[in-house]
């Protein structure tokens, strides 16, 4: 049987890679010039990364559901980075992170949720 603190790093990964979806599904058509010229939707694209970082923070703790194609530390960084220095962020940064690293998330954590079935 499985404990509920595997059912809770589970829904962590979850939420993560929901979060990173919505990131990619809003810059899907967007440019940079787009995120320069409306404040509230980098603000909302930067918050999705500080949020993808912080999930990735609990993941790369995580010792059952080890994702390890998963670019953890680097978003981990990128995540308090934007935290942190949110104002000397760029547009072409934040398209570059979702654009580079979510999809490359989303794939290899939902290869492990695959793996390790809920239960």
């Amino acid at each position: 049987m499985k404990s509920a603190r595997f059912d809770v790093e589970r829904h962590v990964l979850e939420n993560t890679i929901a979060e990173a979806r919505w990131g990619v599904a809003w810059l899907d058509d967007r440019v940079s010039s787009d995120l320069e010229g409306d404040t509230m939707l980098r603000y909302a694209i930067q918050q999705t990364i500080v949020r993808v970082g912080g999930g990735a923070v609990s993941a790369a703790r995580n010792k059952r559901l080890r994702c390890s194609q998963a670019p953890w530390h680097r978003l981990v960084r990128q995540g308090r980075r934007f935290r942190k220095r949110y104002d000397q962020v760029t547009a072409e940064e934040a398209i570059a992170i979702v654009r580079s690293d979510f999809p490359t998330l989303i794939s290899a954590v939902e290869r492990c949720l695959d793996e390790h079935p809920a239960s």
